[in-house]
């Protein structure tokens, strides 16, 4: 298995120089986690000492902990983990911790000792693993009881992609800077046997997602019911709350 670190130090690198980081517009699947992260927060309001404890994993730049910590302050405890320094340097001001790990070639799970976490993140990274099931694995090692592992993907069969695809040119959404970025393209289904097999259950789903531009006049909440009726036609980038099955 090959080693990727230096690619991404490159991919950050790049991204840092061209200021093509999430300071003043963030994605819409990170709101997404969002909605599904703070629900189990809403108790939180008089404590000052974190009492609640999110994984960031493949956390890049520490957007999401940046959002955590502007809602929740310090009642979250926030760990961010990554491959690339470059990223983290840039990140560490938004969490509690970070390390720098391969989730593919290096024992990541030793560097927490033992902590257990009550919600495990993992945003548009196991598109980029060669073998996404084992992250997915120790993820479920690392929950706390009753914690929740949050995971996204890139949708291949979003509709605009199917229609670059009829037209013989392979969606450019699909990555930033390179080809190379991506080594699994899921759809819905495919996604959803992936979790199958690693013994996960889907209990929400949010997400990025888009109609066609006619449809777009629709009201939001008509919009974001065909999109949760057809998620694999209209959904973009497409986040999964989800829970160990027992």
């Amino acid at each position: 298995m090959t080693d990727t670190q230096p690619f991404y130090e490159e991919y950050w690198t790049r991204r840092r120089q061209s200021d093509y980081l999430y300071r003043k517009q963030v994605p819409a699947r990170l709101y997404a986690v969002l909605d599904f992260v703070s629900p189990d927060l809403t108790d939180l309001a008089g404590f000052q000492e974190p009492v609640r404890s999110v994984l960031d994993l493949g956390c890049g730049e520490g957007t999401l902990g940046r959002l955590l910590g502007e809602r929740f302050g310090r009642r979250v405890y926030r760990v961010g983990l990554d491959l690339s320094q470059t990223a983290l340097d840039i990140a560490a001001a938004h969490y509690d911790v970070v390390h720098q790990a391969n989730l593919e070639l290096d024992p990541w799970p030793d560097l927490l000792a033992g902590e257990r976490f009550d919600a495990i993140v993992c945003v548009e990274v196991l598109e980029h693993l060669f073998r996404p099931e084992d992250a997915l694995q120790a993820c479920k090692g690392l929950l706390a009881p009753e914690g929740a592992l949050i995971v996204s993907f890139p949708n291949f069969a979003f509709y605009k992609n199917r229609y670059d695809v009829l037209r013989g040119h392979f969606p450019r959404s699909q990555h930033v800077y390179h080809s190379a970025e991506h080594i699994h393209y899921f759809t819905m289904h495919s996604f959803w046997q992936l979790l199958d097999s690693c013994g996960l259950k889907a209990t929400d789903i949010g997400g990025s997602y888009a109609l066609p531009w006619l449809a777009n006049r629709l009201p939001e909440r008509i919009k974001r019911a065909a999109f949760r009726a057809w998620p694999n036609l209209f959904g973009h980038q497409i986040v999964v709350k989800t829970r160990v099955v027992t």
